[in-house]
């Protein structure tokens, strides 16, 4: 995306500098170098989303409230 930069300067706060910080991490400081470490990479992000985000919202917002 041509305009990625240009949006993202835009946001508000820091979420430039947090987007950006992601965007680094992820495609040069932790970039998976093999077949292995993109499995164990997507392992990590499935359970960090579907794991462990969902059972902290659980937590905070119990289903009985």
């Amino acid at each position: 995306d041509s305009k990625f930069v240009e949006r993202t300067l835009r946001l508000a706060g820091t979420q430039p500098l947090e987007m950006l910080d992601a965007v680094q991490r992820s495609l040069v400081l932790q970039r998976p170098q093999t077949w292995a470490d993109c499995v164990t990479w997507a392992y990590h992000h499935w359970h960090i989303q579907y794991s462990d985000n969902i059972r902290q919202l659980l937590h905070n917002f119990p289903p009985e409230q």
